[in-house]
């Protein structure tokens, strides 16, 4: 069973060659090999942290995209033996292979290395997507609000609601894609499903 994801710089570094990696589990290790030449294994047994990210499914008019690319967003993020920087994996088919092989995967590091399995893009993609939404929504209160001071009226309500909305989907975004460690291997898996 495998799976194809997208070449990194990072891995072309690391000697993997071509457009796109193909990812396979043998035995306790997870093997890349590039497309053209190169291949990494990265044994479960020295997996310092995997950070797994699910974004949900895009909602698009045509259905499910041409040539079984999936709808929603999926990365794993590895870390191993001290190394500062991960590697990441970006599956573009064969979703249900890639969701098999990284739920085995982190089983084995669940089983031998504890809790080093996480769940969220990482802080700077947390903060940058508050900031996204945040400015524009920010700018929408102080226009409601300066109304509000010169006009009154409903304007009141307006910014109140704008600053309810700001607070409710600032807190959503940072909580979803804040690294956290997982409770239990079973959200783990549902982040895969």
């Amino acid at each position: 069973m495998r799976f194809k994801a997208l070449n990194t710089s990072y891995l072309r570094r690391l000697g993997l060659l071509g457009d796109e990696v193909i990812v396979r589990l043998e035995g306790a290790s997870l093997i890349l090999q590039g497309e053209k030449s190169g291949m990494l294994a990265i044994p479960a047994g020295s997996v310092d942290r995997l950070r797994q990210f699910r974004m949900e499914a895009v909602q698009t008019t045509l259905g499910d995209l041409p040539g079984g690319v999936s709808p929603s967003l999926v990365e794993t993020k590895i870390w191993w033996d001290g190394k500062k920087k991960p590697v990441l994996i970006t599956p573009y088919q064969q979703h249900a292979n890639y969701a098999k092989i990284m739920r085995d995967f982190g089983r084995q590091i669940w089983t031998l290395r504890g809790s080093r399995l996480y769940l969220g893009a990482g802080p700077l993609t947390a903060i940058l997507n508050l900031l996204l939404v945040g400015i524009p929504v920010l700018f929408l209160f102080a226009c409601a609000f300066w109304f509000a001071l010169t006009d009154g009226g409903w304007w009141w309500a307006a910014a109140a609601a704008i600053l309810l909305f700001f607070g409710w989907y600032g807190g959503r975004n940072i909580i979803s894609r804040w690294p956290r460690p997982i409770r239990n291997f079973e959200q783990f898996e549902a982040e895969l499903r």
